[in-house]
């Protein structure tokens, strides 16, 4: 008889990452694993309702969540850059707001990034650094 397992549990750290990164003590573990649960909910029932071709979740591959003492940071992935970029970014906004609604009323911060928005960051944070790997290649050339 063969043995079942998990196919995300058996890929961790192999193939496949994390889908929230957050540590917890014991007490508090199930009430942090529940407000993930209800963050995914919610992104799942906004992108239904809001965007017209709610199939696979409107193009979403996965909502990474990361956990600080005073910060909650949603990832959302999507297949589609301008998914969730409604006019002037009021989609994420109107997202976000839906978000602290449901998590409970301590005092963190939520941060809402859609990946595109994350690629675009890192794009402009590497042109930088190469300009400046451009400007000392073209001073070693001149001596």
């Amino acid at each position: 008889m063969g043995q079942k397992i998990n196919p995300l549990g058996f890929r961790l750290g192999i193939t496949q990452n994390h889908r929230s990164y957050w540590f917890a003590k014991p007490k508090k573990y199930s009430k942090v694993f529940e407000e993930d649960k209800k963050i995914r909910d919610c992104i799942e029932l906004y992108v239904q309702k809001h965007i017209k071709n709610s199939s696979n979740y409107g193009g979403i591959a996965r909502v990474e969540i990361k956990r600080k003492t005073d910060l909650i940071q949603v990832e959302i992935y999507t297949g589609f850059p301008a998914l969730l970029v409604e006019s002037r970014g009021q989609g994420i906004e109107q997202l976000k707001l839906n978000v602290q609604n449901i998590l409970s009323s301590e005092d963190r911060k939520l941060l809402v990034l859609n990946g595109h928005e994350k690629v675009e960051f890192l794009y402009k944070q590497y042109e930088h650094e190469l300009t400046i790997v451009i400007t000392q290649l073209k001073q070693f050339t001149e001596y």
